[in-house]
């Protein structure tokens, strides 16, 4: 029976009597109006509530595999890190200045008296010339920026490794909770799109959720540890420089300019920011192949992000399996 009704439902309508096959087609209804199944097209304020949902199917589908591999999550140190390797470089200038200059003298006045009087950590360095204080202090600054960089591009898989639960609560209450504006758009789109905007773009209000569940283990790596030695080892710099009059010679140290940035605050928003990017990467792949791969809509879900036009009856299945 199922096999002659499949073919019945192949074969033309016959034209009715006195009316011609041209006629009796534009009589029936168009694959423009009637949807999979017979059913119309969904509109367009139907097919955002659909793709929105679709949307946050995809984040869900690509956090865990984002997640399951830490060590593909890296942050990098701020652009303030630049500022003390600058400080570093104007250090080791003025010594060469000061040397070249014949200022390299044992005398506890002038340049030399300067440098010792104002910064009390080196100023036990008795007997040396300017240029070899100054020296002394730029290789006091690179040394503590060679600490910072490879322990520091691991916190956030650190932080991955040990708070993967807490992050995962945090991540799936955002994407349940977030409204997707343009989802329609979004779903269309090639690549990491949904992950870029639902993530990436939220990332300074996902990490203020995140913060107090994960800021003790930030405290307490050796990343932030040394990123803190070397801030107040320029900020140090900084408060001193005034008093050696060598505004010219160090101008960026001389103008007293502190580093005030919240680290943990900085971290938490890019170990989110980077965890979307994975997310992204996992998107990209979903999308080349689509079908199965959600557990809500699955069929839904292949449709959406396969390109194919949505339906009525899509919207009202989406509906009902989200309770709307």
């Amino acid at each position: 029976l199922a096999q002659a009704v499949g073919l019945h439902r192949l074969r033309p309508f016959p034209p009715a009597r006195g009316q011609s096959t041209a006629e009796r087609a534009s009589a029936e209804p168009s694959s423009s109006t009637m949807g999979c199944g017979g059913s119309k097209e969904a509109t367009p304020e139907e097919s955002q509530v659909i793709c929105k949902h679709m949307s946050k199917e995809m984040m869900l589908l690509c956090m865990d595999p984002a997640l399951a591999n830490p060590e593909k999550v890296s942050i990098s140190a701020p652009s303030d890190f630049d500022r003390v390797k600058m400080a570093a470089a104007e250090l080791r200038k003025a010594a060469n200045d000061a040397k070249n200059a014949g200022q390299d003298t044992n005398a506890s006045g002038g340049v030399l008296g300067a440098v010792q009087a104002g910064f009390s950590a080196v100023a036990s360095i008795a007997g040396q010339g300017a240029s070899a204080l100054l020296g002394t202090m730029a290789d006091g600054l690179d040394a503590a920026v060679g600490k910072v960089e490879a322990p520091f591009s691991k916190i956030a898989t650190d932080v991955i490794i040990e708070k993967k639960d807490v992050i995962s609560e945090v991540l799936i209450a955002h994407i349940v909770a977030c409204d997707v504006p343009g989802a329609l758009e979004l779903c269309r789109q090639p690549g990491g799109a949904i992950s870029e905007h639902l993530i990436g773009q939220a990332a300074k209000s996902i990490a203020v959720q995140l913060r107090p569940k994960v800021e003790q283990s930030i405290k307490g790596h050796s990343g932030l540890k040394a990123w803190n030695a070397l801030i107040e080892n320029h900020n140090n710099a900084c408060e001193k420089a005034g008093s050696l009059n060598l505004g010219d010679k160090l101008p960026d140290l001389a103008k007293g300019s502190k580093i005030k940035l919240d680290i943990a605050e900085y971290i938490c928003e890019q170990t989110i920011i980077a965890i979307g990017k994975r997310m992204g990467e996992e998107e990209t792949i979903v999308r080349t192949s689509p079908a199965g791969k959600a557990k809500n809509c699955p069929d839904i879900f292949a449709k959406v992000f396969s390109g194919k036009d949505l339906t009525a009856s899509d919207y009202k299945a989406v509906k009902k399996a989200y309770q709307l």
